[in-house]
């Protein structure tokens, strides 16, 4: 998975900065395997499908979750293959430290039936998150899921 820093605003020193973008890419990579990528398939069940949200956020996330899970899969898919997994972090600062973070994500994924490949979907979107005293949570998102054409295809 690529995490890289964004845009920053407000002051923050880089080794502060850069070990802040690191634990968010890690809200969001355990986010990736728990919601998309990890087993049992088919699935319908999201009750641990978003570590690392708040309390709301995660009712929110179940309450959509074709827009913020796998769950949507049907019958016949064994595996989840991850095609491309980006996360972008913005932060912004006040006082040398950092009060609230966004994570601009893209995840392209491939469900897979036996050997064979379905259409690949791609995920995108803002998570933004808030430091809890113990650990960097989800509280908003603004995502889209869809598919995404294959070679030769229109958009759909």
């Amino acid at each position: 998975m690529v995490v890289r820093t964004g845009e920053v605003v407000g002051r923050l020193p880089a080794a502060r900065r850069e070990g802040v973008v690191q634990r968010v890419g890690q809200v969001v990579a355990d986010w990736y395997a728990a919601a998309f990528l990890d087993g049992p398939w088919p699935r319908s069940d999201v009750r641990d499908a978003f570590p690392g949200f708040t309390a709301g956020a995660r009712e929110a996330a179940r309450a959509e979750r074709a827009r913020t899970s796998a769950a949507s899969l049907g019958e016949g898919v064994d595996a989840v293959r991850a095609a491309r997994q980006r996360v972008v972090v913005d932060l912004l600062a006040h006082g040398g430290r950092v009060r609230g973070a966004t994570a601009r994500v893209l995840l392209d994924y491939v469900p897979l039936s036996g050997a064979d490949e379905q259409v690949a979907r791609r995920v995108q979107g803002r998570l933004s998150l808030t430091w809890d005293g113990d650990a960097w949570r989800v509280f908003a998102y603004d995502l889209t899921q869809g598919r995404l054409a294959r070679a030769g295809e229109g958009a759909r």
